[in-house]
């Protein structure tokens, strides 16, 4: 080896001297060769502008994917015209807010609050509406000095592939970096926001726009969001939302759209605004239209969560509030893990209230699977004034809890509600552990007063008599003025608990018109209006008649 790098040495020298030889034979100088105007000088020159050619080239093609992009999804936003790309103009306070003029503003943003920058006690505003498909929404698209941003390579490139856009705030456990401030959206649109995950990721991950709000987040718009964790190899725990993943003040007024996927290896927790609703945190009048997938096949431990507005909340977590789910939802844990899924929220530990849900819900698993059209699973906390439109399936072959509004209530009160989707149930049953009712599955002290019900019930391959157009189970509960359509079950409550147990305050109606307008049995004045946040979906209340 020594001798061969010996003369692997000997023959660079050589060649080398040769080409000097070369040169001076054929008179070239050294200055002719390294001078201002020499040759390596113009050959580099004439690369220079290779580069700065291509890069041109690149641009163009990239604004004539704009118009066509524009035409297509009818998705137009303005030139950016950004002077100091980067740089927050503002001073922060609520008159003179920093303000979001570019994506290039918007990447330093994140930064500054993954780095420690927690803006507490000032206002973040967004400008005006930013496509990150779009050049138009960038000072310099294809600009490759982001590094320090964590994006070594053209900028617009890796925003929407690879990884995508970094949260705003630290996701590793190992940080507590997270915004403190107020983000005001301005009613503005934020077009195709882009979130990947590293595959070899090795700790427990929060993602979303920002990963954990501590501050307050208002009038902000996603649409067609891709939120994709489908590629992780470690075994961990991934909370994921498309405004925050965990919120632990404030959001309201804000809207999402698109789709988000959650496929890590332990507990899936995934909601269209938050994945997690910490203890006092609180979400009002926000919608979501995003598709919802958690896929949890680990066959070790975790659960499969998703709601479509919250994931799960924590113990003393504030209040769901006039929000609706228009997306659909899908929870799936087929590897003997538990699937817990709501159109509103999935596990819920605070209340619900004022909201509704017309996307339909799935839930596929071996163990356990709950659902319910508003809350999937719950305990000692309330519903009031809510409905369901939304279809709801199961299917496994162990326990089922599904409710038209909730799926396992347990020691809670449910009042002033409305089912109108279907519940389909498939799945092997021997141990009788299939509760399902209309309005909700029915647990020890789990009160219903003024439950409607017009959803048909279908359950194929089972024997459980725990079935109901009520509720499955009833277990020391007061139901008051609960009604159900007749021929959407044999029965309105399945089976009893006790001898005490009794059919009052539930009543069989054999016609729909014998029931009350959705608007009747919900108070309307308690949800978001058509103004609260320009998106134009206030007021969408589907008259079931």
């Amino acid at each position: 080896m020594k001798n061969f790098r010996k003369n692997q040495g000997i023959t660079l020298i050589a060649l080398v001297i040769t080409v000097i030889v070369l040169l001076i034979l054929a008179s070239v100088t050294i200055a002719t060769l390294t001078g201002e105007n020499g040759i390596l000088n113009r050959a580099q020159e004439a690369n220079n502008k290779t580069d700065q050619a291509e890069k041109d080239e690149k641009e163009k093609l990239g604004d004539m994917e704009d118009i066509l992009n524009e035409y297509t999804t009818r998705i137009e936003v303005e030139q950016v015209a950004d002077e100091n790309p980067g740089v927050l103009e503002g001073s922060g306070t609520e008159a003179d807010p920093y303000t979001i003029n570019s994506i290039e503003d918007l990447v330093v943003f994140a930064s500054n609050v993954t780095t420690g920058t927690t803006y507490e006690g000032q206002t973040v505003k967004l400008g005006l509406s930013l496509d990150f498909n779009s050049n138009k929404a960038y000072v310099e698209p294809l600009r490759t000095d982001y590094g320090q941003y964590g994006y070594d390579g053209e900028l617009k490139t890796l925003l929407t592939s690879e990884e995508g856009f970094k949260p705003i705030g630290s996701s590793s456990a190992q940080q507590n970096n997270f915004f403190y401030g107020t983000f005001d959206g301005n009613n503005k649109d934020i077009y195709n926001l882009y979130i990947g995950m590293n595959i070899n990721q090795s700790e427990d991950t929060d993602l979303g726009f920002f990963t954990s709000n501590y501050g307050i987040i208002k009038n902000a718009n996603l649409k067609n969001v891709n939120i994709d964790i489908s590629n992780v190899k470690n075994n961990i725990t991934v909370a994921e939302g498309g405004i925050s993943a965990k919120n632990n003040n404030t959001i309201i007024n804000c809207y999402v759209s698109g789709n988000i996927v959650n496929k890590s290896k332990l507990w899936n927790i995934v909601g269209g605004i938050c994945g997690v609703l910490e203890a006092g945190a609180t979400i009002e009048k926000c919608i979501n239209e995003a598709n919802i997938l958690a896929e949890n096949n680990n066959n070790m431990e975790g659960n499969a969560v998703a709601g479509g507005i919250v994931g799960q909340s924590s113990v003393n977590a504030g209040i769901i509030n006039a929000c609706c789910n228009n997306g659909n939802i899908k929870a799936d844990s087929n590897a003997n893990l538990n699937a817990i899924v709501g159109g509103i929220i999935g596990y819920s530990r605070g209340e619900v209230k004022n909201c509704y849900n017309t996307g339909n819900i799935e839930g596929y698993s071996n163990k356990s699977v709950k659902i319910g059209g508003i809350v999937g699973a719950t305990s000692q906390m309330n519903i009031s004034n809510c409905y369901n439109l939304g279809d709801i399936k199961a299917v496994g072959n162990n326990e089922i809890k599904i409710g038209g509004i909730e799926g396992l209530n347990y020691s809670n009160i449910i009042t002033n509600v409305f089912n109108v989707g279907k519940i389909i149930v498939e799945g092997e049953n021997a141990n009788n552990s299939f509760n399902i009712g209309g309005i909700a599955c029915g647990e020890w002290n789990a009160d219903i007063s003024n439950g409607y019900n017009i959803g048909n019930i279908s359950i194929t391959n089972n024997t459980s008599e725990n079935v109901g157009s009520i509720i499955g189970l009833r277990w020391n509960s007061t139901l008051t003025n609960c009604n159900y359509l007749k021929g959407t079950y044999s029965k309105g409550i399945g089976i009893f608990h006790s001898s005490s147990d009794t059919e009052e305050g539930v009543t069989e109606l054999k016609d729909i018109s014998d029931f009350p307008d959705i608007l009747d049995v919900i108070n309307v004045e308690g949800m978001f209006k058509e103004d609260s946040n320009n998106i134009n979906k206030g007021y969408q209340i589907l008259n079931w008649q």
